[in-house]
């Protein structure tokens, strides 16, 4: 038993409200902000924000028994902003506390190499959940933004796997210390990507695949999100109000793009509109390790996040994916339940029982990819 625990746990909270008070008398201050600041700014924006919003839906009272007129919905928003808040500087000084390079992040790197865990984390107050780079940027962010959640319920420090660009591409959130897991520390296996040989590799023949094509034309045609083109040079039907759709392709391929973009250029459409097609990269294989890469993604995930309709490809077998005897699937596609995040690859591991198991299958909250 730490006879020093209370002691600890009142200065943490007297440096949260220290930090309050600090945010509450700042002036305001003119800064430069170079382009790499301002990338890496935006990319821990998109891991703090969804931290909010769940934390504020978790926090949100909903009265039953009477309408909450719109002073008390004002104040029970203030109130949830300045918890989340109170939250969040918490959680600061705890990583200033366990954070890497500290006494007590010293003590118990010795425990975990001298194999004496008889206790979880006795003797320290710190816990730690280690994240690790893995898969693309899209998997990256929303990986990270859970176990940064995780951490949070749960009165843990996170620590970040450095991977390749991890440094380059996250900006750090905590003053005076760092989230990113000293060179040190006990992590002896990475994972390996697939290669040319890999039994699990879809196709090798070289792209674009016609049926993706097929599929990418069948799906935005029917459901009416982009007019017909009039191959025949029949009369056009000119709506009153001829409309302007811009489209975004996001694809390491730039040929699907091209022929998206040369059929709207060689022929009309059938209703008067004008469809322009945009697609700001294409880097023609993925390159994980490099940051420039992994900015351009940034960019491109930001790019998709405000477009009125998005058109992804899911879990299984579809869009961008293989398909059986190289056919469009039908239907093409479909419109989904829900604008939350899909896992391209979701949890299947129990970690009380120590086995693999389909999670969705068991919680409301982890669910499957739509086909």
């Amino acid at each position: 038993m730490d006879p020093h625990s209370h002691r600890r746990r009142h200065h943490r909270s007297d440096f949260a409200d220290q930090r309050l008070t600090e945010l509450a008398r700042a002036p305001n201050k003119r800064f430069n902000i170079n382009t790499t600041r301002l990338a890496k700014i935006l990319a821990t924006g998109l891991i703090i924000l969804p931290i909010l919003v769940i934390l504020s839906l978790i926090t949100r009272q909903h009265p039953s028994d009477h309408t909450v007129g719109l002073a008390d919905a004002r104040i029970l928003e203030a109130r949830s902003f300045l918890y989340l808040l109170y939250k969040l500087i918490n959680y600061e000084a705890l990583h200033k506390y366990c954070g890497p390079k500290t006494q007590s992040y010293n003590k118990t790197l010795k425990k975990v190499k001298s194999s004496h865990s008889s206790s979880g984390s006795a003797g320290t107050d710190c816990k730690y959940v280690v994240w690790v780079a893995f898969s693309g940027l899209g998997n990256k962010v929303l990986s990270v933004t859970a176990v940064l959640l995780y951490a949070l319920l749960t009165n843990r420090v996170m620590l970040i796997d450095r991977g390749e660009d991890t440094v380059d591409l996250f900006y750090e959130p905590f003053p005076k210390t760092s989230w990113i897991l000293p060179l040190d520390f006990l992590i002896t296996q990475k994972f390996n990507g697939f290669n040319m040989k890999s039994p699990e590799l879809f196709d090798t023949r070289p792209g674009p695949f016609k049926y993706v094509m097929d599929q990418i034309l069948d799906c935005t045609l029917k459901q009416k999100l982009l007019p017909e083109v009039d191959n025949d040079e029949s009369a056009i039907k000119s709506s009153a109000k001829p409309k302007l759709k811009a489209v975004l392709v996001t694809s390491l391929n730039s040929r699907y793009y091209g022929i998206l973009r040369n059929m709207y250029w060689e022929y009309s459409t059938v209703t008067g509109d004008m469809v322009t097609v945009y697609q700001p990269s294409h880097e023609e294989y993925q390159q994980t390790e490099k940051s420039s890469h992994n900015g351009k993604a940034l960019a491109e995930m930001y790019l998709l996040g405000i477009t009125d309709v998005l058109i992804t490809s899911s879990w299984f077998e579809t869009m961008l994916f293989k398909a059986q005897n190289d056919t469009t699937p039908n239907p093409a596609c479909q419109k989904d339940e829900s604008m939350e995040p899909c896992f391209h690859t979701p949890p299947f591991y129990d970690c009380r029982g120590k086995r693999g198991i389909d999670t969705g299958s068991m919680v409301p909250y982890v669910t499957h990819c739509r086909i």
